[in-house]
C-alpha cells in the first residue's frame, strides 16, 4: 500500500512549496567562509566508471564490493555524498576537506570557494536535489512516509537517498499531467537519452509566479539553477537558454523528450487551486 499524508495533517501545498524553496535557496547560498556559493553540479559517474573498470579487470566481486563500501564511507576526498548531499552536509564538508589540506576559507572569493567544491567533487545532481528539497518540506511539515513512495527497486539495501535516481520517481510514484495542469511540487522530466528518463526538475512557485529549480550542467557556471517557468498554448516556456545544449528545452518537449508528472503523495493536498489562482493574479518578480 503506497503511504499517503494523513487526514489529520494539517498541511497545504502552499506550505510544503515555501518549505522546498527553502531548501533551494539554501543550495543556492552556501555559506562558505565570508562568502556565498551557488551549489555546483556532481553526478557520481565517475564512481560507476569506476566500477565497470575494475570488472572489466576481472577483479571478484567481493572486492569490488568492499572497494565501494569504503567510498561510500567517504575514504577517498573525492565525491562526497555522490550528488545526494544537502546543504548542511556539503558545508561541513567543505570546512573539513579544507581544513585537511591546509586552507584558509576565511580568505575564499565566491568564484574560488566554488572551485574548490568542483575539484573535490562537491555538489548536487538533479535527483539529489528533487528529493531533498522534497525531504526537507516533508520533515519540517511533519510529513513521514516520502522515501518509501518513490519506485525504487526491491533489494536487500535499505531505502535512502543514494537509490532515489531519477527512474525511482516515475512508474507508480507518480502520472503524467499535462503542461497546463502544472504547479507547485510537480516534477518535470527530462527523456530520450539511451531511451530512458535522466534528468529532472522540480517546480516551485515564488511570490506569484512558477519556478524550475533543477541542478544542471548544460548551464554555466553550472549547478543549482532557478528560472521562471509558464505555459503559454498548452506547452512549456522556460526562462533559461541553455549554452551546453544543441538546443532550447522547448524543442525537446516538442520532440517529445520530456514530461510533467505529479507525485501520487501529493496529489490530494489540499490549496493547489488557490496557488494556481495567485499565479494568475501575481506580478512579475
Amino acid at each position: 500500500m503506497t503511504p499517503k499524508i494523513e487526514a489529520d495533517k494539517k498541511v497545504e501545498i502552499e506550505q510544503l512549496n515555501n518549505f522546498a524553496l527553502e531548501s533551494i535557496d539554501q543550495y543556492q547560498h552556501l555559506k562558505i567562509g565570508q562568502v556565498f556559493v551557488n551549489t555546483p553540479f556532481f553526478v557520481n559517474q565517475i564512481g560507476l566508471w569506476f566500477g565497470e573498470l575494475m570488472r572489466d579487470a576481472n577483479i571478484p566481486d567481493d572486492q569490488i564490493d568492499d572497494v565501494f563500501a569504503m567510498y561510500k564511507e567517504n575514504k577517498i576526498p573525492y565525491g562526497w555524498f555522490r550528488g545526494k548531499g544537502t546543504p548542511g552536509e556539503l558545508t561541513s564538508a567543505v570546512y573539513e576537506l579544507a581544513e585537511t589540506m591546509h586552507l584558509d576559507l576565511s580568505r575564499a572569493t565566491p568564484e574560488s570557494a566554488a572551485e574548490f567544491m568542483k575539484w573535490l567533487g562537491l555538489g548536487v545532481d538533479c535527483s539529489g536535489l528533487v528529493f531533498n528539497a522534497l525531504d526537507h518540506a516533508f520533515t519540517k511539515a511533519g510529513v513521514d512516509g516520502f522515501i518509501d513512495t518513490l519506485d525504487i527497486v526491491d533489494s536487500d539495501t535499505p531505502r535512502t537517498k543514494y537509490r532515489a535516481g531519477v527512474f525511482s520517481f516515475i512508474g507508480d510514484a507518480s502520472f503524467p499531467i499535462k503542461p497546463k495542469e502544472v504547479g507547485p511540487l510537480d516534477i518535470l522530466i527530462r527523456t530520450g537519452w539511451h531511451d530512458r528518463a535522466w534528468h529532472m526538475g522540480i517546480i516551485l512557485q515564488r511570490e506569484g509566479y512558477l519556478l524550475l529549480a533543477h541542478s544542471t550542467l548544460g548551464l554555466t557556471p553550472n549547478g543549482v539553477q532557478t528560472s521562471l517557468f509558464k505555459v503559454e498554448n498548452n506547452k512549456p516556456v522556460f526562462g533559461f537558454k541553455p549554452n551546453l545544449s544543441p538546443v532550447d528545452w522547448e524543442e525537446h518537449f516538442d520532440n517529445g523528450q520530456m514530461e510533467f508528472r505529479r507525485l501520487n503523495f501529493v496529489k490530494d493536498i489540499k490549496g493547489r487551486e488557490e496557488m494556481q489562482d495567485l499565479r494568475l493574479r501575481g506580478e512579475r518578480p
